[in-house]
Order: structure tokens, then C-alpha cells, then sequence
């Protein structure tokens, strides 16, 4: 039996195998410890993500359904506007002072409208007037000449 030195001391073959033997046995058992672990955290992990995923296809779910009903919500509330009775009135009032408004506008360009024809008409028989006057002393510088 031969003798080895370990740490300054003498151990046998033996010995030496026995502590070998029983180094490699925790070191199985920690990898095996640590194995499981690692297989329970990726577990977990998939778990998690998977998890993560369907609340993100909820969560978008959710996002179009409450775009749906606030669209449905602001068409109601464009039709509810529109029937208003006191918006109707109010409407219907301010569209009569625009009424108002025009018809008088168009009065006064009636009134401007008659009153550029009438000058017209006066200009158009001043230049009949001159035309004929101009006529009748060309005819008389005629006769004369």
C-alpha cells in the first residue's frame, strides 16, 4: 500500500479514493441540485413569458374594443348634439340674423344696383342727346359748305 501526501500529510490509496469518491458524490449532488433548479426557473420563466404574452393580446383586445365603443359613444353623442332642442333653437335663431343680415345686403345692392341702371339710362339718353346734336350740326356745316 503506497502512502500519498495530501496538505502535508500522509494518506493512504485507499483513503485518498474514499474522500475522492465521496468529493464526486456532492458534486453530483450539487449538479443534480443545481440542474433541478435550473429546469424549475426555465419553467417558470416560459411560464411567465407565456403569461406575458396572452395579457399583452388582452390588454389589446381590451385597447380595440374600448376605441369601438368610444367611437359608438361620439357618434352618439354627434346625433344626441344635433337633436338638442335648445341647440336647434339657438341654431335656428342665429341662422335668421344671417337671414336678416343678407336680405339686407341685398337690399342695399338692389337699392346701389337701381340707382347705377338709372345713371346709366341718364348717360345713354345724354349721349343720344349729343349724338343727335352732333348730327344736326354736321348736316347744317354741310349745307352750308
Amino acid at each position: 500500500m503506497s502512502k500519498l501526501s495530501m496538505g502535508g500529510r500522509f494518506v493512504k490509496q485507499e483513503e485518498f479514493e474514499a474522500m475522492e469518491q465521496s468529493r464526486l458524490v456532492a458534486l453530483l449532488e450539487i449538479t443534480e441540485k443545481h440542474n433541478a433548479l435550473v429546469a424549475d426557473l426555465t419553467a417558470q420563466l416560459e411560464a411567465a413569458q407565456q403569461q406575458a404574452e396572452r395579457a399583452t393580446e388582452n390588454l389589446k383586445s381590451e385597447k380595440r374594443d374600448a376605441q369601438t365603443r368610444l367611437k359608438t359613444l361620439e357618434d352618439e353623442v354627434k346625433v344626441l348634439r344635433a337633436l338638442n332642442p335648445e341647440r336647434l333653437k339657438k341654431q335656428n335663431k342665429r341662422q335668421q340674423e344671417q337671414n336678416r343680415g343678407l336680405t339686407a345686403d341685398l337690399n342695399a345692392q338692389k337699392s346701389k344696383n337701381k340707382q347705377l341702371n338709372d345713371q346709366l339710362k341718364k348717360a345713354k339718353s345724354e349721349l343720344e342727346q349729343l349724338q343727335s346734336q352732333a348730327e344736326a350740326e354736321e348736316a347744317e356745316t354741310q349745307k352750308v359748305a
